[in-house]
């Protein structure tokens, strides 16, 4: 039976469009379908492939078939709500509705893109600024990376206040989140992926085949 399944699995990917396979890429971690998802078409990250392309629901399951090693296709089925192939986030129209009303879409499409945004103009006060770099003492200016895990409570009522960022967050990791903690990382300005080889998987990529 898997025999004749793995045949038919394989036409029906040589019949994909030269629109699908574009929006296919091989990541240095692995095959990357973000752009392949129904509603991901000319996103910011996603600006090569048109807006109605996207696989539905059984050629992504043949994808995850053939080219998925067993550990990649556990993770695909526990993170299903957070790539977006159920739950809150296949809801596209939905999702767009609830970022636009509170203006999160662009810090969701980086999130997106690149698991982590970059909060140019968050409101964070000098306070809190403050409160951060005095967690890392030292480290704030070494030039090498440091991280620290210590209760900065300026920084934790901002995080509970502030509705954009959570609205962003929830909308990424598939419609929930919950604050369990927090981290303070010093990055020295010449940093290589080498040198912090876990910036491949996290910032939030674990999990994300």
């Amino acid at each position: 039976r898997s025999q004749f399944e793995s045949a038919a699995s394989r036409e029906r990917l040589g019949q994909i469009s030269g629109e699908l396979q574009k929006a296919v890429r091989w990541s240095d971690i692995g095959l990357d379908l973000t752009c392949a998802l129904p509603g991901r078409g000319g996103s910011r990250q996603c600006r090569h492939v048109s807006e109605d392309a996207g696989f539905d629901s059984s050629e992504l399951i043949t994808l995850r078939s053939l080219y998925f090693s067993p550990i990649a296709r556990l993770l695909f089925d526990l993170d299903s709500d957070v790539i977006g192939f159920t739950g809150r986030k296949a809801d596209v129209d939905t999702l767009a509705e609830a970022l636009d009303r509170d203006g999160a879409r662009e810090m969701f499409e980086a999130l997106e893109e690149d698991g982590v945004a970059k909060l140019i103009d968050a409101g964070l006060s000098p306070s809190i600024l403050s409160e951060a770099l005095e967690a890392l003492g030292e480290s704030a200016t070494a030039d090498r990376l440091a991280a620290v895990r210590t209760p900065l409570p300026l920084l934790e009522d901002w995080l509970r206040s502030n509705t954009k960022l959570q609205v962003a967050i929830a909308a990424y990791f598939g419609g929930h989140a919950v604050l369990h903690g927090y981290k303070v990382v010093h990055l020295p300005a010449k940093l290589t992926p080498k040198a912090f080889i876990s910036a491949h998987w996290h910032h939030d990529r674990a999990g994300r085949w």
